[in-house]
């Protein structure tokens, strides 16, 4: 089962659940950081599914550098099957909020 999706403006929508990263800051407390690699292996697997809505923010330790990896490898991926990348990210796919706090929504 994949989540009910809402329209946010024309031609963006998000699923209606919304993975939250704030736990990567909780696990990252004692100094170490997460395996970047795995984690973003875990987000794609998300994506996949249909829960591809992603809450992040600057002060949710690595949050943002694994789901850039996460974006990184989905990028790769389609440009081996010959789909630029301009196709898989749109603009208004990142929307960023004055607080630092970030929603993105990759499709794949």
């Amino acid at each position: 089962m994949t989540p009910a999706r809402t329209t946010l403006a024309p031609g963006f929508e998000i699923a209606e659940v919304v993975t939250g990263l704030w736990q990567v800051a909780d696990m990252e407390r004692d100094g170490r950081e997460l395996d970047r690699e795995a984690a973003s292996s875990v987000l794609l697997d998300y994506a996949r599914a249909g829960f591809d809505t992603f809450d992040m923010a600057d002060h949710y330790g690595s949050a943002e550098l694994i789901a850039g990896r996460m974006f990184d490898r989905v990028a790769a991926d389609a440009r081996r099957a010959g789909a630029p990348a301009a196709d898989l990210f749109p603009a208004a796919a990142l929307r960023t909020h004055s607080v630092g706090a970030a929603v993105a929504v990759v499709r794949l």
